[in-house]
């Protein structure tokens, strides 16, 4: 199986993931309950992160983070692609 299939399986994977354990947490819990997200959308390299509930900072903080580290590997990924097309000549 190719690496980004698997990243995308694993990316799904977690979303249902977390969508469950929300809803399951709402169900089950009191009716005192609180539901934090956060989240990071990439548009061109710049990444755009939200936080909403009590704990919005540290869930803003942490998809700031995961922004920039994605947004990161996608210029080394860009970077390692056009050096791979255009590989330097090495003097004989």
């Amino acid at each position: 199986m190719r690496l980004s299939l698997l990243l995308i399986a694993i990316g799904v994977i977690l979303l249902i993931t977390g969508g469950i354990v929300a809803v399951l947490e709402a169900l089950l819990s009191s009716s005192g309950a609180s539901i934090s997200a956060g989240g990071c959308i990439i548009v061109f390299f710049i990444p755009l992160c939200f936080g909403v509930g009590e704990h919005h900072d540290v869930l803003l903080l942490v998809s700031m983070v995961i922004g920039a580290v994605i947004t990161l590997l996608l210029l080394w990924g860009i970077i390692q692609a056009s050096r791979s097309r255009n590989p330097t000549s090495s003097p004989p």
